[in-house]
């Protein structure tokens, strides 16, 4: 036997083919198995969320939340919001008020309707993004909030978190409603409740609008027609912006209008780098992969579909939603918080998990990154001591009530005058100590974080109407 010539001898597998054959065997394993893997993350983020809802403290604004949500009715909820009290719709209050009814007053019963609000948010980028491309894409879009600022609002009582859910349900509802030429009924009235309860929930859950209407806009443009369904929706849904009003008027008769939180180009940035920030392992990721392969060629036959050029578009509007709370917040002289724009996330979920669904390796690579990112994340929260707006030892505020405690004459009122830790330090007070908590506002002390008055006195009145007299309270 001749051996054949050697420009004939089969060219041996290189390393890169190699582990594109094996990231092709794990992306057919993800798409087999996705229902139990989507059940196993879904354990995983509740043990993650239940633990840091349960070792962080409740901190300022999740005290008010905590307290409106005790009224004993809706009357009376409603007329605390218009007092000043807070200044989110009702529905936050409902939630909350629903889930501690059922699960107790704990700290993470109190903040359960946000951890389910996120988890739902991430499932419904996974379908989102799966529906169009491949399951891999869908787990990278559904891990990506975990390791952005949107996160620690899974574990936090106020709207933020239920607003993301309500963002995600509308976003498949919509992918559904637009795809379906008969039986949309369900999915009209998912995106109308799911628009709607984001309004009631925050008044600039208004912001969800724009990545629909941008994306209905190019839909309607490529089928030459409007779809009478979708439109009738939005603007239906719209309507429960009437009852923010009166809130909103509270708030510009409570704060100075335009300097509480006043819009900036630094608060624009400062969004924008948060939102990237996440995406720094995959930036990352894709560089070194491209500076070795020049590309990653997606395999052959196995290509994804990719997302509607109308999906595409409201992908890419999620990105724009900063600049928007930024002119709203201008042009309005309300105040700008980055919290107020987190579903921008979304936008960057689905647009790099569809460009990775198509490259087994680079895509599960990135996977591993979010994976590695969320256990570090994990990690690092619980050998920490504090978290943004919040700390996580109560042995800091034990030690602080000793020593109140240690004072000869019981008597004597102990005075409390951080803007910030006075709730908190009164909310965790020994029963025997509380009567003689006082908190004094010095009106001369202003925050360069907010150049404006705090109504400090409605949590007077909350804590006067829900336990009788109450500790005392004095403005000078």
């Amino acid at each position: 036997m001749h051996s054949a010539p050697a420009s004939q001898q089969p060219v041996p597998s290189s390393w890169r083919d190699a582990a594109e054959r094996f990231a092709e065997r794990i992306a057919v394993f993800i798409s087999r198995w996705r229902y139990l893997l989507i059940a196993l993350c879904t354990i995983g983020y509740a043990l993650d969320t239940v633990y840091r809802a349960h070792r962080k403290l409740f901190w300022l604004d999740e005290i008010f939340t905590i307290y409106i949500s005790r009224l004993s009715s809706l009357k009376l909820i409603w007329q605390a919001l218009l007092r000043g009290a807070d200044f989110n719709p009702p529905l936050l209050y409902v939630l909350t008020r629903l889930s501690q009814s059922a699960f107790g007053y704990g700290h993470v019963a109190t903040r359960l309707p946000e951890a389910v609000g996120v988890w739902v948010f991430c499932l419904s980028l996974y379908r989102f993004v799966s529906l169009r491309t491949t399951p891999l894409g869908g787990f990278i879009s559904m891990l990506f909030p975990l390791v952005t600022m949107a996160y620690p609002y899974a574990y936090e009582a106020r709207s933020h978190g239920i607003i993301l859910g309500f963002c995600g349900l509308s976003l498949i509802s919509w992918q559904s409603l637009a795809a379906r030429t008969h039986r949309r009924i369900w999915p009209a009235l998912s995106l109308g409740l799911s628009l709607s309860c984001a309004l009631l929930t925050h008044s600039f859950a208004v912001l969800l609008w724009l990545p629909i209407v941008a994306g209905e806009i190019v839909r309607s443009v490529r089928l030459r027609r409007l779809d009478p369904a979708v439109w009738s929706v939005l603007i239906i849904a719209s309507l429960a912006t009437v009852v923010s009003l009166p809130l909103l008027r509270s708030v510009r008769s409570t704060l100075s209008v335009g300097v509480f939180f006043p819009a900036s180009m630094q608060k624009l940035i400062l969004s924008y780098q948060h939102l990237l920030v996440a995406a720094t392992g995959v930036l990352v990721c894709v560089l070194a992969l491209l500076c070795v392969d020049r590309g990653l060629r997606a395999t052959a036959g196995r290509v994804a579909e990719g997302l509607k050029a109308h999906e595409l578009v409201a992908s890419l509007a999620f990105l724009t939603l900063p600049v928007v709370n930024y002119l709203l917040a201008r042009f309005s002289h309300a105040p700008m918080m980055d919290r107020y724009d987190l579903s921008a996330v979304a936008g960057l979920a689905c647009l790099i998990g569809a460009a990775m669904s198509a490259r087994p390796l680079a895509g599960l690579l990135v996977l591993a990154m979010r994976v590695f990112q969320i256990a570090a994340d994990y990690a690092n929260f619980a050998t920490g001591s504090f978290v943004p707006e919040g700390s996580t030892v109560r042995t800091a505020f034990d030690e602080r009530y000793r020593l109140m405690d240690s004072v000869v004459d019981k008597q004597l009122p102990i005075l409390l005058l951080d803007p910030f830790e006075f709730a908190p330090s009164l909310y965790y007070a020994p029963g025997h100590l509380l009567p003689r908590l006082t908190y004094v506002r010095d009106t001369n002390v202003y925050f360069e974080d907010f150049n404006g008055k705090v109504n400090f006195e409605a949590f007077a009145q909350l804590q006067r109407l829900l336990s009788g007299a109450g500790p005392s309270f004095f403005a000078r």
